[in-house]
């Protein structure tokens, strides 16, 4: 009978495979041992060795956890947190500062949320 993998160990081994290592080695280098690998091919892995691989591999704990699809930076997730900070007429006004400096370089942008709001402002 096969033995059946949980996606959060079928996400480690994509990100195994995205860095020249293999969840063998993973596993010995975040635990100091190989007694580990049948308990994280469960999905069951301690919170101390979830820490460890996301600082490996700079990854979010959702994206390990598969809870999230799109990987999401450090920098990139302290951005979206200061952002979720401001009020309504900052986020609208962040919003229109982003698809000004889209249009300047060229790329498509769809209008900001409540241009018409901030054009009042």
């Amino acid at each position: 009978m096969s033995e059946t993998v949980s996606p959060i160990f079928t996400r480690i081994k994509e990100l195994c495979a995205n860095n020249d290592t293999t969840p063998n080695a993973l596993v010995t280098e975040v635990t100091n041992s190989n007694g580990n690998i049948s308990t994280w091919k469960k999905g069951r892995i301690r919170s101390d060795y979830l820490v460890a691989i996301c600082d490996k591999f700079k990854v979010s704990a959702d994206y390990v956890l598969c809870r999230v699809d799109k990987n999401i930076s450090k920098e990139s997730a302290e951005i979206l947190r200061r952002f979720e900070d401001l009020d309504g007429q900052g986020q609208t006004r962040v919003d229109a500062l982003i698809y000004e400096q889209k249009e300047r370089m060229g790329r498509e942008a769809k209008p900001p949320a409540n241009s018409e709001q901030l054009a009042t402002s």
